[in-house]
This record gives structure tokens, C-alpha cells and sequence, in this order.
């Protein structure tokens, strides 16, 4: 009897250690969730991103710690949280970045300054595409997928595959997942938590294998970055603002045509520090912030 007490007092003691930690919510100023906002912990070197709502929640151990509460398009917040025996509710409004850009006027002589930035991107794809030599990551990801309509040869040779599929309906999956990575090409995947409303879930690694610099994995989607970008796709530069010394860049990706091998909407391309602004958008198409 003595031995289980002592074990159920060791085990009790171990879930009190991992009982504490930072949660919260990250909004906007208009109380909408910023998705895709992340937390990160200079301390720890770790971090975690928020869910569809905004909610997040990463345990850590009692201590002292500098947040980066970021997403892209949003000013970046940083607090300092002291983390004690229980869990510190810490919510978080992100404000838009304010993006500057002078009118641009595009003629016969001159083109839109985002093809300039463009092709300094795509002929530098090659190099960042080998600049990572191992990462740890918590991925959240949330898809929805609507079934039209099955053919009924289809199901037929899906047999039970596709028994609990009906023609009209809709599924979610969601799932949090850690993610290790080992170059060249050595993915880890560790499911954490899964909801799905079929049986039929996609694989995630499907998706974090890619690269959008690695313009031959992604065939026959055509990647922003490919040698052949120009032929298929117009750039147009929306603004740009300044992080860290470092300029942050707007384009619009239009694709020329309608196909499924084509994207559309917005890239973001750091590149330069604020001494070579002058480099990289000439400066009849910005407003200094002077």
C-alpha cells in the first residue's frame, strides 16, 4: 500500500512540474484573431502559434521570460512574463503594418519596382533553398475540404474508403504536430493532437516537405520564384515597411491566365538593410519615413 501511495505522489508531483505556463489570445485592434500569429520565447528558443481563434497555450517551466508575440503583416509585441506555479493569461492586440509606398507611375521606360526585387529573389531561390540544416517546429494546421459529387465508379473502387463520405458534405481536419528536419531531406512527424470529422485525413508532411525555392518539387504547380516566373505570372508592389533594419516588401503575385498551375496573391521578401534601401526601391517610389 505504501508503494502505490508513493507512486501516485511521484506521478501527481510530475503533472504539478508541467502545470504551468502562457496562454492566451492574439487579436486584432478589432478583436478579430490574427491567424497564423506565433509566440516566441528568446529564453527557450522555443515557441508556439496560435489556433484559428487565436488562442495558444505553451507550458513552460517557472521563470523569467522575453515573449515576440509576431505575424506577418502585423507590428511585431514583446513583453516580459514571469511564469510561476500555474498558467499566466496573457492576451495580445497586433496592430497592421503600416505599408509606404509614394504613387507609382509605370511608363513605357520604367516597370513596377517589384519585378526588380523579384529577380534578385528568384536568382537567390537556389541559395536559400540549402540555408537551413536542421529545425524543431509545432506545426497547427486547419483545413476544410467540400465534397461535390463521388462518381460512382469511384466509389465503387474506393470501396471502404469512401463509406462514410457523402456527396454535398463538408469535413475539417485540424491538428497540431511537431516537426523535425535534418538535411538534406529528413522530415520527423509527431501527431500531438488530431480532429477530424472523416477517416480520409490528409498527411501534413505533404505539405511541410515543400519549398517554394525549390521550384522542381513543386511541379506542375509554377512556383513565384521559378526561372520561368516572368512568363507566367505579373508582379505588382504594394508597399513595404521596415523590421529590424531590414526592408519588408508587398507583391502582389497575378497570374497571367487562368490555370490550375498558377498562385495568386501576395509574396513577402525581406532583403537589405535600411543603408541600401536605395539599392533596392528607387527612390522615386517610396516616402522615406524622414
Amino acid at each position: 500500500m505504501k508503494k502505490i501511495y508513493f507512486c501516485f505522489c511521484l506521478l501527481f508531483f510530475g503533472f504539478m512540474l508541467q502545470a504551468q505556463g502562457i496562454r492566451g489570445r492574439i487579436t486584432d485592434t478589432d478583436g478579430n484573431p490574427v491567424r497564423g500569429a506565433s509566440l516566441f520565447i528568446r529564453e527557450l528558443r522555443h515557441g508556439t502559434a496560435a489556433n484559428d481563434q487565436g488562442y495558444y497555450e505553451l507550458r513552460v517551466p517557472a521563470g523569467v521570460y522575453n515573449c515576440v508575440f509576431q505575424c506577418l503583416g502585423y507590428e511585431t509585441e514583446t513583453a516580459v512574463i514571469t511564469v510561476g506555479a500555474a498558467f499566466v493569461e496573457h492576451n495580445v492586440v497586433l496592430r497592421e503594418m503600416a505599408y509606404e509606398l509614394s504613387e507609382v507611375v509605370v511608363s513605357n521606360n520604367r516597370e513596377d519596382p517589384a519585378y526588380a526585387i523579384m529577380r534578385r529573389a528568384i536568382a537567390m531561390a537556389p541559395f536559400y533553398l540549402h540555408q537551413v540544416s536542421e529545425y524543431k517546429a509545432e506545426l497547427y494546421l486547419k483545413g476544410t475540404w467540400d465534397v461535390g459529387r463521388i462518381a460512382p465508379l469511384l466509389r465503387r473502387l474506393a470501396q471502404d474508403d469512401l463509406e462514410n463520405i457523402q456527396d454535398g458534405s463538408t469535413h475539417l481536419d485540424e491538428s497540431i504536430s511537431l516537426i523535425e528536419f535534418q538535411a538534406p531531406n529528413t522530415y520527423k512527424q509527431r501527431v500531438m493532437q488530431r480532429t477530424s470529422s472523416s477517416d480520409n485525413a490528409n498527411n501534413a508532411m505533404s505539405l511541410i516537405t515543400l519549398s517554394v525555392y525549390d521550384t522542381e518539387a513543386l511541379a506542375p504547380i509554377i512556383s513565384p520564384l521559378s526561372t520561368s516566373a516572368f512568363a507566367h505570372y505579373r508582379f505588382r508592389l504594394e508597399g513595404f515597411f521596415m523590421e529590424d533594419d531590414r526592408i519588408i516588401s508587398k507583391i502582389a503575385v497575378i497570374p497571367q491566365r487562368n490555370s490550375r498551375q498558377l498562385l495568386s496573391g501576395h509574396i513577402h521578401i525581406a532583403d537589405g538593410f535600411q543603408t541600401k534601401l536605395h539599392e533596392i526601391v528607387p527612390e522615386q517610389f517610396y516616402r522615406s519615413k524622414q
